[in-house]
């Protein structure tokens, strides 16, 4: 494995819009390069001690979504369906077909884009997936969320609020708003694509059982928990990335040791141990 390598800030260009980046790649041979999704009004530079991991022998490509971070707000309102494409023209320039591992709201948008460009995406892994359904509300879910801040890093909780006070506030709402309308465990049946679905046992944002459902309906889904919290790239970096490289390796079967397979919804399912 190459020396670890920095992430360094570069800027692509996505049809009308400047996204800020954070990239980097070793200096030997590559393995399959990832495409880092951050959560709601974060900017990416709360993944990068995940992307710092993943960069000792693969391209990692973290993107500011717009709003966010250094990548100025488009002039009309995103719809999901706009950032997915941001994110599939930024695939098409930087990475080409690769692993998607996202964080959080990432999660919905990281579904969508496997749905919607399964030739870019060669599987995801995805961490602390929301929402669970009696969440859905945006009383409940802010409560969830204070809660679950409580248990995160110190530094993490300085990047969060850094970015909540560069981003706008309203705009924030209003793709939290086209996020909670989007029906996740339905979406994440139709995926064609193997996917992880990862939660950190200290997360108090999202229930162990919802994260469960949703590795369940994704008919190659497997699950697996971490001592972790919420922000499991920022938390638990390295065993995310170990958890990574061994799909790439292929060190896993139908009840591997590093997770477990969900048969499709209503066939039952396996317990973690």
């Amino acid at each position: 494995m190459s020396r670890r390598a920095r992430l360094t800030s570069t800027t692509v260009e996505v049809g009308a819009l400047r996204l800020h980046v954070r990239t980097a790649r070793p200096d030997g041979a590559c393995s399959g390069p990832v495409l880092l999704v951050p959560g709601l009004g974060s900017s990416s530079r709360y993944l990068e001690p995940l992307g710092v991991e993943l960069a000792a022998d693969r391209l990692v490509v973290a993107p500011d979504l717009p709003g966010t971070g250094r990548t100025p707000r488009a002039e009309d309102p995103l719809s999901l369906d706009g950032l997915v494409g941001t994110l599939q023209r930024l695939m098409e320039r930087t990475t080409g077909r690769a692993t998607v591992v996202a964080n959080s709201f990432g999660c919905i948008l990281a579904i969508e884009l496997a749905l919607q460009a399964p030739d870019l995406v060669e599987r995801l892994v995805l961490t602390s997936p929301v929402l669970a359904p009696r969440a859905r509300g945006p009383v409940p879910l802010v409560a969830r969320f204070a809660r679950a801040m409580r248990h995160e890093p110190p530094r993490y909780l300085a990047l969060v609020v850094r970015d909540v006070v560069r981003a706008s506030v309203r705009r924030a709402g209003e793709d939290l708003r086209s996020l909670l309308a989007v029906p996740v465990l339905e979406r994440a049946a139709g995926l064609a694509v193997p996917a992880l679905v990862v939660r950190g046992t200290r997360d108090h944002l999202v229930p162990p059982p919802f994260a469960r459902r949703v590795a369940a309906h994704i008919p190659r889904g497997e699950f697996v928990e971490l001592d972790s919290s919420h922000a499991l790239p920022f938390a638990a970096p390295r065993a995310l990335a170990d958890l990574v490289r061994a799909r790439d390796a292929g060190r896993h079967g139908p009840h591997g040791d590093l997770g477990e397979q969900h048969p499709p919804p209503g066939a039952g399912s396996s317990r973690a141990g």
